[in-house]
Protein backbone atom coordinates (compact mmCIF):
# COMPACT_ATOMS: atom_id res chain seq x y z
CA UNK A 1 0.00 0.00 0.00
CA UNK A 2 1.56 3.51 -0.76
CA UNK A 3 0.67 6.33 0.67
CA UNK A 4 0.99 10.05 -0.04
CA UNK A 5 0.64 12.86 2.51
CA UNK A 6 0.70 16.09 0.70
CA UNK A 7 1.69 19.35 3.05
CA UNK A 8 4.62 21.40 3.63
CA UNK A 9 8.80 20.67 4.18
CA UNK A 10 9.44 17.80 6.87
CA UNK A 11 11.86 17.59 9.02
CA UNK A 12 13.44 14.18 8.56
CA UNK A 13 15.12 14.09 11.30
CA UNK A 14 12.90 14.52 13.65
CA UNK A 15 10.85 11.84 11.72
CA UNK A 16 13.60 9.38 12.21
CA UNK A 17 12.79 9.64 15.76
CA UNK A 18 9.30 8.40 15.87
CA UNK A 19 9.61 4.71 14.86
CA UNK A 20 7.63 2.19 13.12
CA UNK A 21 8.30 -0.75 11.56
CA UNK A 22 5.41 -0.83 9.33
CA UNK A 23 6.25 2.08 7.54
CA UNK A 24 8.96 3.01 5.11
CA UNK A 25 9.88 6.14 3.63
CA UNK A 26 9.59 5.62 0.17
CA UNK A 27 10.45 9.39 -1.47
CA UNK A 28 10.56 13.04 -0.30
CA UNK A 29 9.69 15.09 -2.94
CA UNK A 30 9.07 18.94 -4.00
CA UNK A 31 6.58 20.68 -6.15
CA UNK A 32 8.55 23.75 -7.71
CA UNK A 33 7.47 25.40 -11.03
CA UNK A 34 5.07 23.43 -11.68
CA UNK A 35 7.30 19.84 -11.53
CA UNK A 36 7.77 16.98 -9.10
CA UNK A 37 11.72 17.20 -8.06
CA UNK A 38 13.37 15.44 -5.19
CA UNK A 39 13.22 17.27 -2.00
CA UNK A 40 16.55 19.73 -1.47
CA UNK A 41 14.96 21.97 1.39
CA UNK A 42 16.46 20.58 4.80
CA UNK A 43 14.63 22.35 7.52
CA UNK A 44 15.38 21.89 11.47
CA UNK A 45 12.27 22.11 12.98
CA UNK A 46 9.08 20.66 13.90
CA UNK A 47 6.52 21.82 11.30
CA UNK A 48 2.99 21.31 10.13
CA UNK A 49 4.02 18.12 8.29
CA UNK A 50 6.25 16.78 10.06
CA UNK A 51 3.55 16.94 13.14
CA UNK A 52 1.28 15.41 10.38
CA UNK A 53 3.56 12.80 9.20
CA UNK A 54 4.29 12.10 12.98
CA UNK A 55 0.19 11.55 13.89
CA UNK A 56 0.29 9.25 10.99
CA UNK A 57 3.11 7.05 12.00
CA UNK A 58 2.07 6.39 15.54
CA UNK A 59 -1.63 5.74 14.23
CA UNK A 60 -1.05 3.40 11.39
CA UNK A 61 -1.16 -0.35 11.58
CA UNK A 62 -0.43 -2.06 8.70
CA UNK A 63 2.70 -2.17 6.37
CA UNK A 64 2.85 1.10 3.83
CA UNK A 65 5.13 2.74 1.74
CA UNK A 66 4.85 6.47 2.56
CA UNK A 67 5.52 9.30 -0.12
CA UNK A 68 6.00 12.94 1.60
CA UNK A 69 5.39 15.99 -0.91
CA UNK A 70 5.96 19.48 -0.74
CA UNK A 71 3.38 21.83 -2.17
CA UNK A 72 3.37 24.81 0.42
CA UNK A 73 6.31 27.33 1.11
CA UNK A 74 8.56 26.14 4.10
CA UNK A 75 7.98 30.11 6.03
CA UNK A 76 4.55 31.13 5.08
CA UNK A 77 2.56 27.52 4.85
CA UNK A 78 1.10 29.09 1.68
CA UNK A 79 1.10 26.95 -1.67
CA UNK A 80 -0.91 27.62 -5.06
CA UNK A 81 -4.03 25.38 -6.96
CA UNK A 82 -1.16 24.52 -9.99
CA UNK A 83 1.38 23.05 -7.61
CA UNK A 84 -1.49 20.85 -5.62
CA UNK A 85 -2.53 19.58 -9.03
CA UNK A 86 0.69 19.20 -10.14
CA UNK A 87 0.96 16.60 -6.94
CA UNK A 88 -2.07 14.99 -7.42
CA UNK A 89 -1.02 13.79 -11.29
CA UNK A 90 2.62 12.66 -9.03
CA UNK A 91 -0.24 10.39 -6.98
CA UNK A 92 -1.61 8.68 -10.22
CA UNK A 93 1.84 7.95 -11.99
CA UNK A 94 2.96 6.68 -8.91
CA UNK A 95 0.32 4.47 -7.85
CA UNK A 96 -1.03 5.68 -4.70
CA UNK A 97 -3.52 4.67 -2.84
CA UNK A 98 -4.14 6.96 -0.66
CA UNK A 99 -3.62 11.00 -0.34
CA UNK A 100 -3.72 12.43 2.70
CA UNK A 101 -4.39 16.81 2.57
CA UNK A 102 -4.43 18.20 5.51
CA UNK A 103 -4.79 21.38 3.67
CA UNK A 104 -7.19 22.72 1.37
CA UNK A 105 -8.34 26.05 -0.31
CA UNK A 106 -11.55 28.13 0.06
CA UNK A 107 -11.44 30.01 -3.29
CA UNK A 108 -14.33 29.02 -5.67
CA UNK A 109 -12.74 29.36 -8.65
CA UNK A 110 -9.49 27.03 -7.63
CA UNK A 111 -12.25 24.30 -7.37
CA UNK A 112 -12.55 23.84 -10.55
CA UNK A 113 -8.99 22.37 -11.12
CA UNK A 114 -9.67 20.26 -8.27
CA UNK A 115 -13.16 18.63 -8.80
CA UNK A 116 -11.58 17.47 -12.82
CA UNK A 117 -8.47 16.34 -10.66
CA UNK A 118 -9.98 14.16 -7.96
CA UNK A 119 -12.57 13.48 -10.66
CA UNK A 120 -9.36 11.52 -12.16
CA UNK A 121 -8.23 10.01 -8.91
CA UNK A 122 -11.38 8.21 -8.34
CA UNK A 123 -11.07 6.07 -11.60
CA UNK A 124 -7.85 5.27 -10.36
CA UNK A 125 -9.48 4.06 -7.24
CA UNK A 126 -7.54 6.11 -4.92
CA UNK A 127 -9.01 7.57 -1.74
CA UNK A 128 -8.40 11.04 -0.55
CA UNK A 129 -8.48 12.43 2.84
CA UNK A 130 -9.03 15.96 3.38
CA UNK A 131 -9.32 18.33 5.76
CA UNK A 132 -11.69 21.05 6.39
CA UNK A 133 -10.94 25.10 7.12
CA UNK A 134 -11.13 25.64 10.89
CA UNK A 135 -12.67 28.68 10.03
CA UNK A 136 -15.78 26.98 9.08
CA UNK A 137 -15.57 27.94 5.80
CA UNK A 138 -16.30 25.80 2.31
CA UNK A 139 -13.21 23.89 2.04
CA UNK A 140 -12.28 22.39 -1.62
CA UNK A 141 -11.46 18.76 -1.84
CA UNK A 142 -13.04 17.99 1.36
CA UNK A 143 -16.60 19.45 0.08
CA UNK A 144 -16.56 17.13 -2.66
CA UNK A 145 -18.86 14.14 -3.05
CA UNK A 146 -16.30 11.78 -2.91
CA UNK A 147 -13.41 12.90 -0.89
CA UNK A 148 -13.57 12.05 2.62
CA UNK A 149 -13.68 15.50 4.60
CA UNK A 150 -12.28 15.42 8.12
CA UNK A 151 -12.88 17.74 11.49
CA UNK A 152 -11.83 17.33 14.46
CA UNK A 153 -14.37 16.57 17.10
CA UNK A 154 -14.84 19.85 18.94
CA UNK A 155 -17.86 21.44 20.60
CA UNK A 156 -18.09 23.43 17.49
CA UNK A 157 -17.51 21.25 14.85
CA UNK A 158 -19.84 18.86 16.19
CA UNK A 159 -22.88 20.71 15.34
CA UNK A 160 -21.23 21.33 11.94
CA UNK A 161 -23.54 21.00 9.32
CA UNK A 162 -22.05 18.42 7.38
CA UNK A 163 -21.13 14.70 6.82
CA UNK A 164 -17.69 15.19 7.28
CA UNK A 165 -15.81 12.27 9.35
CA UNK A 166 -15.72 14.14 13.14
CA UNK A 167 -12.00 12.76 14.88
CA UNK A 168 -11.35 13.26 18.35
CA UNK A 169 -7.77 13.04 18.49
CA UNK A 170 -5.35 11.95 20.95
CA UNK A 171 -3.62 14.72 22.27
CA UNK A 172 0.60 13.81 21.85
CA UNK A 173 3.35 16.01 22.94
CA UNK A 174 6.43 16.18 19.80
CA UNK A 175 9.39 17.22 20.95
CA UNK A 176 12.89 18.15 19.08
CA UNK A 177 15.55 19.44 20.59
CA UNK A 178 13.76 20.84 23.03
CA UNK A 179 11.08 22.58 21.20
CA UNK A 180 7.69 20.94 21.42
CA UNK A 181 4.22 20.78 19.88
CA UNK A 182 0.78 19.89 21.13
CA UNK A 183 -1.31 17.88 18.68
CA UNK A 184 -5.62 18.57 19.02
CA UNK A 185 -8.10 20.58 18.18
CA UNK A 186 -7.43 21.39 14.46
CA UNK A 187 -8.71 19.49 11.63
CA UNK A 188 -5.42 19.10 9.76
CA UNK A 189 -3.93 17.01 12.54
CA UNK A 190 -6.99 15.13 12.79
CA UNK A 191 -6.95 14.12 9.09
CA UNK A 192 -3.30 12.09 9.51
CA UNK A 193 -5.37 10.38 11.57
CA UNK A 194 -8.24 9.05 9.91
CA UNK A 195 -5.94 7.68 6.93
CA UNK A 196 -4.32 5.89 9.40
CA UNK A 197 -7.29 4.00 9.90
CA UNK A 198 -8.70 4.86 6.16
CA UNK A 199 -5.43 2.29 6.03
CA UNK A 200 -6.10 -0.32 7.70
CA UNK A 201 -9.84 -0.84 6.03
CA UNK A 202 -8.11 -0.92 2.36
CA UNK A 203 -5.67 -3.49 4.49
CA UNK A 204 -8.70 -5.65 5.41
CA UNK A 205 -10.35 -5.80 1.88
CA UNK A 206 -12.83 -2.40 2.56
CA UNK A 207 -11.90 -0.21 -0.91
CA UNK A 208 -15.54 1.65 -1.10
CA UNK A 209 -15.54 5.29 -0.37
CA UNK A 210 -18.90 4.84 1.24
CA UNK A 211 -18.47 1.97 3.06
CA UNK A 212 -15.26 2.92 4.36
CA UNK A 213 -17.15 5.87 5.99
CA UNK A 214 -19.37 3.35 7.13
CA UNK A 215 -16.67 1.44 9.25
CA UNK A 216 -15.42 4.91 10.49
CA UNK A 217 -18.50 5.97 11.87
CA UNK A 218 -18.38 2.38 13.84
CA UNK A 219 -15.08 3.28 15.47
CA UNK A 220 -15.70 4.86 18.83
CA UNK A 221 -13.47 8.38 18.28
CA UNK A 222 -15.18 8.94 15.43
CA UNK A 223 -18.79 10.70 15.28
CA UNK A 224 -21.42 12.33 12.72
CA UNK A 225 -22.06 15.57 12.91
CA UNK A 226 -25.44 16.79 14.83
CA UNK A 227 -28.31 18.96 13.06
CA UNK A 228 -26.98 22.72 13.31
CA UNK A 229 -29.07 24.95 14.48
CA UNK A 230 -29.49 28.05 11.66
CA UNK A 231 -28.46 31.73 12.66
CA UNK A 232 -28.19 35.01 11.15
CA UNK A 233 -26.82 35.22 7.42
CA UNK A 234 -23.40 37.07 7.46
CA UNK A 235 -22.81 38.57 4.11
CA UNK A 236 -25.55 40.35 2.00
CA UNK A 237 -28.07 38.65 -0.41
CA UNK A 238 -29.39 39.34 -3.92
CA UNK A 239 -32.54 37.32 -4.92
CA UNK A 240 -32.35 36.60 -8.99
CA UNK A 241 -36.07 36.00 -9.61
CA UNK A 242 -36.01 34.14 -12.92
CA UNK A 243 -37.02 31.40 -14.47
CA UNK A 244 -35.39 31.63 -17.80
CA UNK A 245 -32.27 30.18 -17.16
CA UNK A 246 -29.82 31.89 -19.99
CA UNK A 247 -31.04 34.78 -18.79
CA UNK A 248 -30.56 34.40 -15.37
CA UNK A 249 -26.99 33.06 -16.36
CA UNK A 250 -26.51 36.27 -18.17
CA UNK A 251 -27.74 37.93 -15.20
CA UNK A 252 -25.70 36.89 -12.46
CA UNK A 253 -22.26 36.96 -14.77
CA UNK A 254 -23.25 40.37 -14.98
CA UNK A 255 -23.73 41.08 -11.38
CA UNK A 256 -20.37 39.35 -10.57
CA UNK A 257 -17.77 40.68 -12.89
CA UNK A 258 -19.33 44.26 -11.92
CA UNK A 259 -18.71 43.59 -8.19
CA UNK A 260 -15.46 41.80 -8.54
CA UNK A 261 -14.31 45.16 -11.04
CA UNK A 262 -14.59 46.95 -7.85
CA UNK A 263 -12.94 44.60 -5.55
CA UNK A 264 -15.95 42.63 -3.83
CA UNK A 265 -16.02 38.63 -4.93
CA UNK A 266 -19.18 36.90 -5.07
CA UNK A 267 -20.97 33.61 -5.46
CA UNK A 268 -24.70 32.67 -7.04
CA UNK A 269 -25.88 29.52 -5.49
CA UNK A 270 -28.64 28.15 -7.78
CA UNK A 271 -31.10 24.96 -7.59
CA UNK A 272 -31.36 25.29 -11.69
CA UNK A 273 -27.77 26.61 -13.01
CA UNK A 274 -25.07 23.88 -13.19
CA UNK A 275 -22.07 24.67 -11.07
CA UNK A 276 -19.82 26.32 -13.07
CA UNK A 277 -16.68 27.28 -10.59
CA UNK A 278 -14.98 29.37 -13.22
CA UNK A 279 -17.83 31.89 -12.96
CA UNK A 280 -18.90 31.76 -9.01
CA UNK A 281 -22.32 29.09 -9.90
CA UNK A 282 -22.99 26.68 -7.20
CA UNK A 283 -25.93 23.79 -7.72
CA UNK A 284 -27.72 23.25 -4.30
CA UNK A 285 -28.01 19.77 -5.40
CA UNK A 286 -24.48 18.83 -5.70
CA UNK A 287 -24.05 19.39 -2.28
CA UNK A 288 -26.83 16.87 -1.20
CA UNK A 289 -23.80 15.68 1.76
CA UNK A 290 -24.24 18.91 3.88
CA UNK A 291 -27.95 19.00 5.50
CA UNK A 292 -30.80 18.00 4.39
CA UNK A 293 -33.26 20.59 3.35
CA UNK A 294 -32.64 22.83 0.23
CA UNK A 295 -33.43 25.88 2.70
CA UNK A 296 -30.88 25.29 5.05
CA UNK A 297 -28.45 24.08 2.40
CA UNK A 298 -28.77 27.72 0.43
CA UNK A 299 -28.11 29.24 4.28
CA UNK A 300 -25.06 26.86 4.63
CA UNK A 301 -23.70 27.55 1.37
CA UNK A 302 -23.90 31.22 2.11
CA UNK A 303 -22.63 31.55 5.47
CA UNK A 304 -19.53 29.14 4.47
CA UNK A 305 -18.56 30.44 0.97
CA UNK A 306 -15.82 32.92 1.13
CA UNK A 307 -16.45 35.72 -0.37
CA UNK A 308 -18.31 39.25 0.00
CA UNK A 309 -21.99 38.58 -0.81
CA UNK A 310 -24.01 36.10 -2.90
CA UNK A 311 -26.89 35.44 -5.05
CA UNK A 312 -29.55 33.13 -4.31
CA UNK A 313 -31.27 31.73 -7.67
CA UNK A 314 -34.17 29.01 -6.87
CA UNK A 315 -36.49 28.03 -9.46
CA UNK A 316 -37.84 24.73 -7.86
CA UNK A 317 -38.39 25.80 -4.83
CA UNK A 318 -39.92 28.42 -1.92
CA UNK A 319 -37.67 30.13 0.45
CA UNK A 320 -38.55 29.97 4.22
CA UNK A 321 -39.94 32.57 6.06
CA UNK A 322 -36.37 33.49 7.28
CA UNK A 323 -34.53 33.14 4.34
CA UNK A 324 -37.36 35.66 3.02
CA UNK A 325 -36.11 38.06 5.68
CA UNK A 326 -32.32 37.85 4.57
CA UNK A 327 -32.46 38.90 1.31
CA UNK A 328 -31.00 42.58 0.61
CA UNK A 329 -32.02 43.15 -2.90
CA UNK A 330 -34.51 41.22 -5.53
CA UNK A 331 -33.71 41.23 -9.40
CA UNK A 332 -36.72 40.47 -11.64
CA UNK A 333 -37.32 40.59 -15.17
CA UNK A 334 -40.88 41.49 -14.72
CA UNK A 335 -42.09 38.03 -15.10
CA UNK A 336 -41.13 36.94 -11.27
CA UNK A 337 -43.04 33.97 -10.44
CA UNK A 338 -43.50 34.70 -6.99
CA UNK A 339 -43.13 37.69 -4.90
CA UNK A 340 -40.15 38.23 -2.14
CA UNK A 341 -42.00 40.62 0.81
CA UNK A 342 -39.23 42.98 3.14
CA UNK A 343 -36.62 42.97 -0.51
CA UNK A 344 -36.18 46.13 -2.22
CA UNK A 345 -36.84 45.18 -5.92
CA UNK A 346 -34.62 45.96 -8.80
CA UNK A 347 -36.10 44.84 -12.38
CA UNK A 348 -33.90 43.28 -14.43
CA UNK A 349 -32.04 43.20 -17.13
CA UNK A 350 -29.67 45.38 -15.04
CA UNK A 351 -27.97 48.19 -16.78
CA UNK A 352 -25.01 50.04 -15.63
CA UNK A 353 -26.99 52.19 -13.38
CA UNK A 354 -29.28 49.85 -11.67
CA UNK A 355 -25.36 47.49 -11.15
CA UNK A 356 -24.44 50.95 -9.31
CA UNK A 357 -27.20 51.62 -7.20
CA UNK A 358 -27.17 47.69 -5.86
CA UNK A 359 -23.44 47.60 -5.23
CA UNK A 360 -23.77 51.11 -3.23
CA UNK A 361 -26.80 50.06 -1.44
CA UNK A 362 -25.09 46.47 0.07
CA UNK A 363 -21.58 48.41 0.34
Amino acid sequence: MRVALIDGAVNMDFLQEIKNSNVRVAGVYAVCNGKVTVEQQNVHEITHASVCAGIFLREIHCPCELLLIRVLDADSLRGNIHALVAALDFCIGSRIDVINLSLGTSRIRDAELLQDKVSELTRHHMIIVAAESNRNQLTFPAAFENVIGVRELTRANRRAPSDSILYRSKKRCFSYQGKSVMTGGYNSYAAPAVTARVCDCLAGGITEVKRIKRVLLRQRNIKKSRKRKRGSLDKPVICLNMRDEKKAAGEVKKILHFFASHGYEGVCISDTLQTDYAIGILNIWQFQRILRRANDRFWLLTNTADVDFVIWHAVRMNFDKRNRRSIDRMVTDGEGYRRMPKADELTGPLDGDGLKEMLKSLT
